[in-house]
């Protein structure tokens, strides 16, 4: 019960950034296109100091918060959204109580979060996946395809669990697998602070 919880707080997580609209949410902060996180001095280089990371944006990404009240009390999820040149790039963080992490192992966490996404998306056939890890934290890789806005596209997301802050990294591109490149150059740009 206390895995398949977690797991559906992730699956929130991860259908929160794709279609951002659940009856279950509530908006505390307004959307936003300028950022109130500190950026590195690198020109695409974007930092979540709340949530510990990194990445290289192409442009300031636009910031959405929302909370989503859950058994384990309200839950924070943090959306940082850019699209540009016929891709989206997803960052989407959460915290959740340090308790629920000991709970559980991180690894079928993961794999659970995965067979819901998967459970609750459209036409999407999984083409790889493959178990990562960032500085000893556990993730899960998996590159898709399916229907995205009504277009076939290609997907490659990144789920890791960094303590008790899940972080889920999602690119989709309406173009072939020729893009995998810059796609996996976005993901690949991820570090922890």
């Amino acid at each position: 019960m206390k895995l398949r919880l977690l797991s559906s707080l992730l699956v929130l997580t991860i259908a929160f950034s794709a279609c951002q609209n659940s009856n279950k949410t509530t908006e505390k902060s307004k959307t936003s296109n300028k950022t109130t996180e500190k950026t590195k001095k690198t020109k695409n280089s974007f930092t979540a100091s709340k949530y510990g990371f990194s990445i290289n944006f192409l442009a300031a990404p636009e910031t959405k918060k929302k909370v989503v009240e859950s058994k384990i009390g309200d839950i924070t999820i943090t959306t940082y959204n850019l699209e540009k040149e016929g891709f989206q790039y997803f960052v989407v963080a959460s915290e959740l109580p340090k308790m629920i992490m000991t709970m559980m192992k991180p690894a079928d966490i993961l794999q659970q979060a995965k067979k819901d996404v998967i459970a609750r998306i459209k036409d999407v056939k999984i083409i790889a996946e493959k178990e990562i890890e960032i500085d000893g934290h556990p993730g899960l890789e998996i590159e898709a395809v399916g229907t995205y806005k009504g277009t076939m596209s290609y997907s490659a997301m990144r789920l890791y669990i960094i303590d008790n802050k899940p972080i889920h990294l999602l690119t989709v591109s309406e173009k072939s697998k020729k893009d995998r490149a810059k796609m996996y150059k976005f993901l690949d740009s991820f570090e922890l602070n």
